[in-house]
């Protein structure tokens, strides 16, 4: 029998691996050189040259753009470089309308590609006056695509008519809690029409006195920017959190301005009112108040949740979060939090629905030391019931699928006091939402792959997410489901 246990891991790893061989999407496998061995092999780079209608950089709903002409160049041994063989041109023959390939590349040494921009157009991808690239054995086929966009006489987007955004106030005026802290709320929407596409925001507090402190936290990123926000779209959930004088009683209005970088006529302004007194709830969580007013005396837990392959977490086998994704497209995700004792297991409180939202990280953080603060994870705070008792607890969190549930270690946590117990993390892969990661995710997420590169897909009237790192597109799911399951605890 012990020989027989000892068997099962090695025997399930091939079993998959053979499942994985056999029906990974065609999308997802790396395709074969065409001759040759080694550093002799022959290799592909090919591509889709796109109208990008709505300036995203992505493909998605955009049609190809015939007649672009491809160049591609191969390094020398002394870095000098030179052309190989003619130009290739975008739509050419029945590679279909805007796609483009050279094929038959000696691997080794570095490429570079460029796609000639026509008289009247512009890059919209960043890459098109030169990409570099190399084949490796890891890698032989290079898909690069290149998006373009049509030019007015003054530069922008042909047809794309900027105005000004305009904010949507959830509370124009707000009490501090016990905390001393005044929370506000708000939404911003790009009212740009299609042409433009996405517009970046920036946020400042504006008349506010000195001795105050803003912070700008929820559904924003980092430097106090509204970034990438669609035309006719809203972003929710703004706050701004300041913090009176300790001397100061009284009202406090100022406002608050939301700036097109590109133009400073385009902003909109809020007016803001903090009145410093006996107030009522401050909102930082969501939990109403006890009947009398102030805010609940049981403490407050503020904890964190960290998504593998999101920001600070990394995945089961990559622990540094160097190659995650450090702008997830969920800027806030909703979890059931329930805190069980650790004596005896029993259920103390649920609370439902939390909203935790994630605060940024830098773009280029490796986490060669994995951060113990806020930053790249999911957060939120909550009070604690009247009456919590000093002792020693298990937290455990319940979010929607794709991830599955978890529960802490033991945590001591204290009456009356904010409490951090440090992150959970949630393992991600549970696809169909049945709280385990097994074969019918597997099944599951193939299955998607196979219809195509959608983030989520729909099998008999449900919908799921196989888009397991939430950065909008598709590319080594599989790879990261596999990571996860033969991971788990």
């Amino acid at each position: 029998m012990k020989i027989l246990r000892k068997l099962t891991l090695p025997l399930t790893l091939v079993f998959f691996a053979l499942v994985f061989l056999l029906t990974a999407s065609p999308n997802e496998a790396a395709a074969a050189c065409t001759g040759g061995t080694g550093f002799n092999q022959k290799c592909i780079v090919k591509g889709f040259v796109f109208v990008d209608t709505n300036s995203d950089g992505k493909s998605t709903g955009d049609v190809g753009k015939n007649n672009v002409t491809i160049k591609l160049w191969r390094e020398r041994a002394n870095g000098t470089k030179y052309q190989q063989e003619n130009s290739a041109f975008s739509g050419k023959g029945n590679l279909g309308k805007g796609n483009y390939r050279y094929f038959k590349e000696p691997a080794g040494n570095n490429y570079h590609i460029q796609a000639v921009v026509p008289s009247g157009w512009e890059c919209t991808t960043g890459n098109c006056s030169d990409k570099t690239f190399t084949f490796n054995a890891q890698n032989e086929t290079r898909t690069i695509n290149f998006g373009m966009r049509e030019k007015s006489g003054d530069g922008d987007n042909k047809g794309c008519q900027k105005v000004a955004p305009e904010f949507d106030p959830s509370e124009l005026s707000k009490s501090p809690g016990e905390n001393g802290k005044v929370l506000f709320k708000f939404d911003l929407k790009n009212k740009n029409n299609k042409k433009c596409g996405k517009s970046t925001y920036n946020l400042s507090p504006k008349d506010l006195p000195d001795g105050w402190s803003p912070v700008f936290k929820g559904n924003i990123n980092a430097n106090n920017k509204v970034k990438d926000l669609r035309y006719g779209k809203t972003r929710k959930d703004i706050k701004l959190i300041v913090t009176p004088p300790s001397d100061f009683s009284g009202n406090e209005s100022f406002m608050v301005e939301a700036q097109d970088p590109e133009n400073a006529n385009l902003k909109a302004t809020i007016a803001l009112t903090a009145t410093v007194g006996d107030g009522g709830d401050n909102g930082d969580d969501g939990d109403d108040e006890e009947e009398g007013g102030g805010a609940v005396p049981g403490g407050t837990l503020h904890f964190q949740i960290g998504l593998d392959g999101i920001g600070s977490t990394g995945d089961r086998q990559n622990p540094s979060c160097k190659f995650s994704n450090k702008e997830p497209e969920t800027a806030s995700i909703n979890v059931d939090v329930r805190l069980f004792k650790a004596s005896d297991g029993t259920l103390v409180r649920t609370f439902e629905n939390v909203q935790a939202e994630y605060e940024p990280s830098p773009e280029d953080e490796d986490c060669s030391q994995i951060p113990s603060g806020d930053e790249g994870r999911y957060v939120a705070d909550i009070n604690l019931p009247q009456g919590f008792i000093t002792g020693g607890y298990f937290i455990e969190v319940a979010s929607d699928k794709p991830f599955r549930d978890q529960r802490s270690g033991l945590v001591n946590l204290t009456a009356g006091a904010t409490n951090s117990p440090g992150p959970i993390n949630l393992a991600v892969g549970d696809i169909n939402g049945d709280d385990v990661i097994n074969v019918a995710d597997w099944s599951l997420l193939n299955e998607c792959l196979k219809r195509g590169r959608s983030p989520s897909c729909t099998q008999n009237n449900t919908t799921y997410k196989i888009d397991l790192n939430d950065d909008g597109k598709i590319f080594n799911e599989v790879g990261f489901w596999l990571r996860e399951f033969f991971r788990l605890e």
